[in-house]
């Protein structure tokens, strides 16, 4: 969560007299409810520039009173990895494009990120969170830019050489902690602890650190496809089986070192998912 400050009753004084306060909330400003936000996330590749294309619709159902304005999206890679490439990528960064490595290195204490660019709908910025995030933020927090509840928005791609894997995906409602007086430090802590709990988290699509064919893009082939099958992104019982068995026995063969017999085997599996039906599995599973 990108950190917002805090601000005070000022010129909001006439709209929040007309709002009715929760006697378990802190603030003037009702807390937002923010549950079961689908997203929605292709992954595209273009052999012609290595890159891939992460492309996702957001929809923030009626019955949700939050305001999505910011989205985080997991792009942590491990230390010392140098894999893959942030040439060419560019992140529309406040009132002007940056390269990848010139957002990165305004943050001060950013952990080890995938290199990635951005392209955003009308109304939003990119950024790099320093825990690892690539986020699309609001342009105009309180005004008209965000979405509402039932409202479907896309429009927001992450742009990598790095190969697809399950990322974590947070969505923030819009809330601000407005006092008409000092708050007392138990208030303090309690607007802290409402503010940590509102992002919505699921699981996406996003890129990895993995370079392809290592047997460290092997592993993550098998815990994604566990992991799509426990999302349930896999719905045909059969498939599911089937694709894991499929993919045990192409990585025996690897094991092995009969690299010919993998690569057959791994055809098999491309062969089965191809052949497979959207009413059998999500597009993520697919991607």
């Amino acid at each position: 969560m990108f950190l917002k400050l805090r601000i005070t009753l000022g010129i909001l004084i006439l709209i929040l007299l007309t709002t009715s306060i929760d006697a378990e909330q802190v603030g003037r400003l009702p807390v937002p409810i923010l549950k079961n936000v689908q997203v929605q996330a292709q992954a595209a590749y273009d052999p012609t520039t290595g890159l891939y294309t992460y492309s996702y619709t957001i929809t923030n159902p009626s019955t949700n009173t939050g305001e999505i304005w910011d989205i985080e999206i997991d792009i942590t890679k491990p230390p010392g990895n140098s894999y893959p490439s942030s040439y060419g990528l560019t992140i529309p960064f406040g009132v002007r494009t940056r390269t990848f490595d010139e957002v990165l290195a305004i943050g001060r204490d950013a952990v080890p990120m995938v290199p990635v660019g951005m392209l955003l709908p009308k109304g939003w910025e990119g950024d790099l969170g320093d825990r690892g995030v690539a986020g699309f933020t609001s342009f105009n927090e309180i005004g008209g830019t965000k979405i509402l509840p039932g409202e479907t928005r896309s429009g927001f791609n992450l742009i990598s050489y790095g190969l697809p894997t399950i990322r974590q995906i947070e969505l923030e409602p819009w809330w601000i902690y407005v006092e008409d007086e000092d708050p007392t430090d138990e208030e303090d802590r309690r607007a802290r602890e409402i503010e940590d709990s509102l992002p919505f988290k699921t699981k996406t699509l996003g890129p990895s650190a993995v370079s392809a064919g290592s047997y460290e893009h092997w592993n993550q082939l098998r815990d994604d496809l566990n992991q799509t099958i426990q999302l349930g992104w896999i719905l045909d019982t059969t498939l599911a089986n089937t694709l894991v068995a499929q993919l045990s026995s192409a990585r025996q063969s690897m094991d092995a070192n009969n690299g010919t017999l993998a690569k057959s085997r791994l055809q098999i599996l491309l062969n089965t998912l191809t052949q497979s039906t959207q009413a059998q599995r999500r597009q993520e599973a697919y991607d």
